[in-house]
């Protein structure tokens, strides 16, 4: 039996002044545990069970918009960011061994449900963010998933001695249950300056706050959607390993998928939460959770599709010298099709499958008696059809349309070199650094599905006649070119120290991460928004006491962004709002645990 058990807690980084609370946004507060039963009544069998449990109450990091003012830490948001996550997880690994092979079963079973409340426009209902004066969302998900996996493993003696196969096959399962909520209000310039907003179109109301009648604001839309994506996938694989001789290995496999996606979907508004507190907004703070949804056209949505692919792979080894070995491997990956879960128009839910091939060739290599290791590997990847995620603008609530499309693809190629040195018997130097070549191919898009256009200019066949013909939109072409988060370059370099002091162990290190600029998000004309390159320094501190029984009592201290580096990690373009997610600052951590 073996038993664990986790908690974490960290104070947020944000410091939230309209609710009146610092270091309370962001926060971590984490709970999970394991227990693992083995079973083995024979010499031939074996069987493992383990049960997990994750339960965790931390808030999520708030959007920071950027009406606010340029502090990356100030957050103004009125609407509780927080979450509800918890899993449970069973799996079941059986093994017997046969006088031909060993036959493995692995049995899974998950359910995870998750509840997540997010204020994306920072600010309140008096602020002077435009075009979002409120959007707040209640995301409540809960997912099952099955898997089963039995193989049969071994030699095959009768064809050669150095010859191993192993045959198989998977199903896969799952269940997801999606509803979100949005509460969401316009705020728009006045379109006449000076004039009451109520007197330009009934229903709209000035800007409650100081900000006059400069602002105007819309009446409030209760937006709500409902889903259901159910998959059910098998696969069965097959593969050989004949080692020639003691020092060269080949190796090739085959696998068949299939897998078959059912989904509905329904979307449109609900009534106001309880508690209504204004004649024209009723509550401007809680997203609607309550049933009655009325549909919009084209809802509900009912659809189903299937997908199947043969994949294969193949490598070859030599171990030249004891200490030198070289390789090269092929491998093709697939991932199948499906239906945008969050999806509001309900012409545009479906997207296909993409695919992989992938070519690696590498050296590992210890030289020094074993003291310096150096290994390289150089890569080239070839995406098809890729599938990405693209949140475009619409007037009708809630404001978004959250889609998941197909570009034509991606080449990547690098390279890696790891260097590891141990100079003494208790310093060990590493050095790893890549570099990452990625370039889109050429895009043809819809003006419908071109990512994040401007309000109201996206797809209008006034503002862009050119898009336009015959009263449908035409694809226009988009040049490939850089893709988001794929730095060129990136850098780590680390010294380790440890050492036998007293009853236990004292290890140490410091670190230096560097990556290079990064495109984090695209604007309203498509173009990239790059983040600087930066260095992030850490360190590392730990005691390990041996105590009796073999017992092992650690203490330990770490620090991370030693250098208290501002840096964004996410960007979004609404229409003209504007908002960014930052990385924690200088955080340190100071943890205890006992091994028995």
């Amino acid at each position: 039996m073996k038993i664990s058990g986790i908690t974490k807690e960290r104070d947020g980084y944000y410091d939230n002044e309209t609710r009146g609370c610092d270091e309370c946004a962001g926060d971590i507060d984490y709970k999970a545990a394991s227990v693992a039963l083995r079973w083995a009544p024979i010499d031939d069998f074996e069987a493992t069970f383990t049960y997990d449990y994750i339960k965790d109450r931390g808030d999520i990091p708030p959007q920071d918009p950027t009406w606010d003012g340029d502090d990356p830490y100030k957050n103004a948001a009125n609407y509780d960011e927080y979450q509800k996550y918890d899993v449970d997880g069973y799996a079941l690994n059986m093994s017997y061994d046969f006088d031909f092979g060993t036959l493995t079963s692995i049995s899974s079973y998950t359910n995870a449900k998750d509840d997540v409340g997010q204020d994306f426009d920072g600010g309140s209902r008096t602020s002077g963010a435009s075009p979002l004066g409120t959007l707040h969302t209640l995301r409540e998900q809960q997912f099952k998933v099955w898997t089963q996996e039995l193989k049969l493993n071994g030699d095959l003696p009768f064809i050669t001695d150095n010859l191993q196969y192993t045959v198989g096959g998977y199903y896969y399962k799952s269940k997801l249950d999606f509803a979100q909520g949005t509460n969401l209000i316009v705020q728009i310039p006045n379109p006449a300056p000076g004039v009451d907003c109520g007197l330009i179109v009934p229903g709209w109301v000035n800007n409650p706050g100081n900000i006059g009648n400069a602002l105007c604001q819309l009446p409030n839309t209760y937006a709500n959607q409902q889903s259901k994506d159910e998959v059910k996938s098998w696969a069965g694989f097959g593969a050989l390993t004949w080692n020639i001789t003691n020092d060269i290995e080949l190796h090739a496999g085959l696998r068949y998928i299939n897998e078959k996606k059912d989904f509905e979907t329904e979307f449109g508004t609900r009534a106001a939460p309880g508690g209504a507190v204004d004649q024209f907004y009723g509550d401007p703070l809680n997203p609607p959770t309550l049933p009655g949804i009325t549909t919009f056209a084209g809802f509900p949505v009912v659809a189903d599709d299937e997908w199947d692919k043969w994949v294969g792979e193949a490598s070859a080894t030599w171990q030249y010298t004891d200490s030198n070995m070289v390789y090269l491997s092929y491998s093709q990956g697939f991932r199948s099709g499906g239906f945008s879960i969050r999806g509001t128009d309900p012409n545009r839910l479906s997207f296909g499958p993409e695919t992989i091939d992938a070519w690696e060739v590498g050296s590992k290599n210890e030289f020094w008696d074993n003291r310096l290791r150096v290994n390289l590997t150089a890569f080239h990847m070839k995406l098809d059809d890729q599938q990405f995620s693209s949140i475009l603008n619409q007037p009708e609530p809630p404001g978004t349309n959250t889609l998941i499309l197909n570009s034509e693809g991606t080449k990547t190629w690098g390279t890696e070199v790891e260097v590891t040195a141990s100079v003494t018997d208790n310093i060990t130097l590493m050095f790893v650094g890549g570099y990452n070549n990625v370039e889109s191919d050429d895009n043809s898009f819809s003006c419908l599905d071109r990512p994040n256009p401007p309000l109201g200019q996206g797809c209008d066949p006034v503002l862009n006649p050119d898009l336009f013909v015959n009263g449908e939109p035409v694809n226009i072409s988009e040049p490939g070119g850089d893709t988001l988060f794929t730095p060129e370059w990136n850098t780590a370099v680390t010294a380790l120290y440890d050492r036998q002091i007293g009853p236990g162990h004292l290890f140490a290190s410091v670190s230096a991460v560097t990556t290079d600029d990064v495109a984090i998000a695209r604007d309203q004309n498509g173009e990239l928004f790059y983040v600087d390159g930066y260095t992030l320094f850490n360190a590392r501190l730990a005691y390990e006491w041996a105590l009796p029984n073999d017992d092992l009592l650690t203490f330990e201290a770490t620090g991370k962004n030693l250098g208290d580096k501002t840096y964004q990690e996410q960007r979004l373009f609404l229409g003209n709002g504007l908002f960014q997610g930052w990385a924690p600052p200088r955080t340190w951590t100071l943890s205890v645990s006992y091994a028995h």
